[in-house]
């Protein structure tokens, strides 16, 4: 299956128009952060991003109560589907999870991630005194094995309300809330249902240079425990460029979230010639 979803991905790619240049279509994207806009990119367009991500966390699934993560890399590509309608893939292409120094028992583990699978509609455009509204809906497909620690090999499935507004040109507020069907490894016919959200604000520093900031976590208990983050981050688009670049770091707001961590990454919009 994740050799079946990265081929995939590299078809995708390169079935984009070779003489493309680059569109806005990135500002609609919410890497470094994770809440989602609602805004879908045009129709046609596509936006492919690739970054790698470490975490010191306490949170590497059924493995070790305390050790880090790195994901790299990440590879996420957007496609606009019609003027309302989004297709998204994003999966990691490794996933290496080292134990801590202290945990004599269990060792580093490093396999290919999770890829998951999202469709975003946007049901109302934004308005003068209206924000826009979308609705995202997706599954996490069972690449990584819940025998390494890097994943739970079940099937998760995800629905959430995206809500975004505009405050003058220069700022934005992006807001999502949804629930998460989470499979559970540790026990058979079991599974965890759990609250997403999160909360994030933008801000254009520059023609080149956005600052963005967000909270952002699940809510729910057992095997699935409340974890929150606060993520600070920027993107920029270099002059006469098709590349964008962006960064953030992230500190953990509960017990069971990552300490901090700090992701890193690029992307390039494709778009159409009209013809």
């Amino acid at each position: 299956m994740a050799r079946f979803l990265g081929a995939l991905l590299l078809c995708l790619a390169a079935a984009l128009p070779a003489a493309a240049q680059e569109s806005r279509a990135a500002d609609e994207t919410p890497l470094p952060l994770t809440t989602e806009r609602a805004p879908t990119i045009p129709r046609g367009a596509a936006v492919l991003e690739a970054y790698a991500e470490y975490l010191d966390t306490h949170a590497v699934p059924f493995v070790s109560p305390e050790g880090s993560l790195l994901r790299a890399p990440v590879v996420s590509l957007r496609y606009g589907a019609a003027d309302n309608v989004e297709f998204q893939v994003e999966g990691a292409a490794q996933v290496w999870g080292f134990a801590d120094e202290d945990d004599e028992k269990v060792e580093d583990e490093h396999e290919v991630g999770d890829f998951t699978l999202w469709t975003k509609w946007l049901a109302l455009k934004e308005k003068k005194k209206r924000p826009a509204v979308a609705l995202r809906w997706g599954v996490k497909l069972p690449n990584a094995s819940d025998e390494s620690g890097l994943g739970t090999d079940e099937t998760d499935v995800f629905g959430s309300v995206v809500v975004s507004k505009r405050l003058g040109k220069k700022t934005g507020l992006d807001a999502n809330l949804g629930v998460a069907i989470l499979g559970d490894p540790t026990e058979a016919r079991r599974q965890n249902d759990v609250l997403t959200y999160g909360a994030s604000l933008t801000r254009i520093m520059s023609k080149n240079t956005a600052l963005l900031m967000e909270v952002a976590g699940t809510s729910g208990k057992g095997h699935a425990p409340p974890r929150s983050v606060a993520r600070l981050g920027f993107k920029w688009f270099p002059y006469r460029s098709r590349f964008h670049f962006f960064a953030a770091g992230l500190a953990g707001l509960t017990s069971r979230s990552p300490d901090w961590g700090a992701l890193v990454g690029a992307g390039r919009a494709f778009h159409r010639k009209a013809k």
